[in-house]
């Protein structure tokens, strides 16, 4: 449990037998939206919840597999992550998420793993504040680094982000 997880409200089944998860409403701007405004020290603190969040997420033995702005939103509390549709045990060997903010393994087939979250979370600072990727990107990645095939640079990602978005998606 966490504040900046989305919690489930209700589970069971329909009368026809399928199974459904109902989750709380979360109201706020996706994070690669609000980056566009918050000032370095909101940024940061929004990812280091963020983080706190994948952390708890991994260490239950879990895994989100689609990390991307949108899958996050921002409210007066801070950030939520949803969308957790995709939700798997890091040992499930099935890849998912969207392909262009997928860990290189995954592109290759291996399953998502804890790291591949953090790869995901990497893309999406640089995305927020680079802009969009080239249109080839999906040609070029992952032969080439995740830098190099988007046409993105690490220098438009605000200096107390730049070393740790560098980490995330260098592999």
């Amino acid at each position: 449990s966490s504040p900046t997880l989305l919690a489930a409200v209700e589970a069971g089944t329909t009368p026809g037998g399928a199974p459904y998860l109902l989750r709380e409403f979360v109201d706020g701007p996706p994070l690669d939206e609000a980056l566009d405004d918050a000032t370095p020290s909101e940024a940061s603190t929004w990812i280091a919840a963020l983080l706190e969040a994948l952390g708890t997420l991994h260490g239950a033995g879990l895994v989100h597999r689609d990390v991307k702005g949108s899958n996050v939103r921002i409210t007066d509390a801070g950030p939520v992550l949803v969308d957790l549709d995709l939700l798997a045990e890091d040992t499930e060997d099935t890849a998912a998420g969207t392909p262009d903010h997928a860990a290189p393994e995954v592109l290759l087939g291996h399953p998502a793993t804890p790291a591949a979250d953090l790869y995901s979370l990497g893309v999406t600072i640089a995305r927020a504040h680079g802009g969009e990727v080239r249109a080839d990107f999906l040609r070029r990645f992952p032969a080439e680094s995740f830098l190099e095939a988007s046409g993105l640079s690490p220098e438009d990602v605000p200096e107390n982000l730049r070393a740790l978005t560098r980490r995330l998606v260098c592999r």
